[in-house]
């Protein structure tokens, strides 16, 4: 499975619908191991996005620890040559069982308010939740307010109904979810 993050949108939905799962690495910083993880998002859906999209498995920790002892489900924390160390996580991402969608009852969302929280906990700039088939992506708001949505991506539908490369909301989330330089 190729790791670079660079192509077209729509080369890079068309390459992750046939995807097979990676071995998934993870490091020493605050995680556990991905046993008992829900692997088939973790390993199966997940992991192969964030790896075209230019992120290394060592730097996907599953279950992170947050600052008041609570674990996201992946947090993205880039290798920092310099400091020869990971740096704080750049994304949290809280992963969904695949099919299901995100919000609650009544429009409500327990999860997108509890990666909410794990991204402020981490000092995170990006936050994303998915469920192996759409992934919405969020900004913290500028100023006081919490985070606005930043962008949207669904790789289940065909690229003819689905062409991420004309959709802005699309091309901004894959830009966000992209491993920084």
């Amino acid at each position: 499975i190729p790791t670079s993050g660079t192509g077209s949108a729509s080369a890079m939905a068309s390459r992750l619908r046939g995807s097979t799962p990676p071995l998934l690495g993870h490091g020493s910083k605050s995680c556990r191991s991905n046993i008992g993880f829900g692997t088939t998002i973790g390993g199966r859906s997940v992991v192969p996005v964030l790896r075209r999209l230019g992120w290394d498995p060592a730097e996907l920790f599953l279950e992170y620890a947050t600052r008041k002892s609570r674990r996201c489900d992946i947090a993205c924390c880039p290798w920092d040559d310099k400091e020869n160390e990971y740096s704080d996580p750049h994304l949290v991402i809280e992963a969904k069982y695949q099919g299901k969608g995100f919000a609650g009852r009544k429009g409500k969302s327990r999860s997108l308010d509890q990666v909410k929280s794990y991204a402020r906990e981490l000092g995170a700039r990006v936050l994303a939740i998915t469920n192996g088939d759409c992934w919405l992506v969020m900004v913290p708001r500028k100023g006081p307010g919490g985070w606005k949505n930043a962008g949207y991506i669904d790789i289940k539908f065909p690229l003819s109904a689905y062409p991420m490369e004309r959709i802005p909301g699309a091309l901004r989330a894959k830009r966000l979810l992209t491993r920084p330089r």
